[in-house]
């Protein structure tokens, strides 16, 4: 088992130790379970010998463990107990930037719109380039209904690529908002050029020509 963990074969390593009765479940085995489980993408699994790990005390300040456990809650849609490991990785390790970004993605998921502002407004003031933080940190905004501020985001995303289909979406939505139809349909009329297959483009194209 540990030879085909060390070497990366983890959908090896994950059934051999499947296979194990629950007597021979010793910490080198849950870890191996736990890691192998996420690298397979089998996010129960994950959960349920990451939470075994986690409350044998033995692993709780580990910060691996607390960032699969963050991620794995997160993308089940358990935003909250996500949140409970990734705010506790954060109070050990401060600077580590993905963890703080799928913080703040979780908020967000949870309409915490002020909460996520809070964080992604750090990586704004430090010019930090991650992912999609211009366009959470611009949607986000327009739910808070600060209008000025997400369409001077979504503008300045659009100097720098002139064919970001979501950004002209949301700019669309924005202006939907604000009773500019006009506005609206030409932005949302953008992003259907960009992007012919997305549903929602086409619906709300469809509310603001009504």
């Amino acid at each position: 088992i540990i030879d085909e963990f060390n070497n990366l074969n983890f959908h090896k390593s994950y059934n051999l130790s499947k296979k194990l009765d629950e007597k021979q479940l010793n910490e080198d085995i849950l870890k191996i379970l736990t890691i192998s489980s996420f690298k397979i993408q089998n996010y129960q699994d994950t959960i349920k010998y990451g939470l075994k790990l986690y409350e044998s005390k033995k692993l709780e300040n580990d910060l691996q463990l607390l960032n699969i456990l963050g991620i794995s809650h997160s993308i089940n849609k358990d935003y909250e107990k996500g949140n409970i490991f990734f705010e506790k990785y954060l109070l050990i390790e401060k600077t580590n930037i993905s963890v703080k970004y799928n913080l703040a993605l979780n908020y967000y998921e949870q309409k915490k719109y002020l909460n996520a502002e809070k964080i992604l407004s750090e990586f704004i003031s430090k010019k930090i380039e991650f992912k999609d933080v211009n366009l959470i940190y611009g949607i986000i905004h327009s739910e808070l209904k600060n209008f000025d501020k997400a369409i001077t985001i979504f503008e300045n995303l659009l100097k720098k690529n002139k064919n970001l289909a979501e950004v002209f979406f949301n700019l669309g939505i924005i202006y939907q908002k604000i009773n500019n139809f006009d506005l609206s349909i030409k932005y949302f009329n953008k992003a259907i050029k960009e992007d012919n297959t997305n549903c929602f483009f086409f619906n709300s194209l469809g509310v603001s020509q009504q």
